[in-house]
């Protein structure tokens, strides 16, 4: 589970996963119900497949603006975005 700081930033709890859930490359789970400051790249896996990683929205805004400069130089100024 996610849950937004008054900061604006993020923290993961696991309240109580039955396969446990890990962080980056740590193969020990973070503590049940024990909130663990999430960072920009961070990795969370949960079970043995599923992994999310979680950017910040400056990442956003930093690939938008890369699409929009590759868009504009191919000549697609009013496709897709804006």
């Amino acid at each position: 589970m996610l849950i937004r700081q008054p900061s604006g930033s993020y923290s993961l709890v696991d309240p109580g996963s039955t396969n446990g859930t890990t962080l980056n490359d740590n193969a020990d789970p973070v503590g049940v119900n024990v909130p663990v400051p999430l960072a920009d790249g961070d990795r969370i896996h949960l079970g043995a497949w599923t992994t999310i990683t979680i950017h910040s929205q400056a990442f956003y805004v930093a690939v938008a603006g890369q699409f929009r400069a590759r868009r504009d130089r191919r000549g697609l100024a009013n496709a897709f975005m804006s």
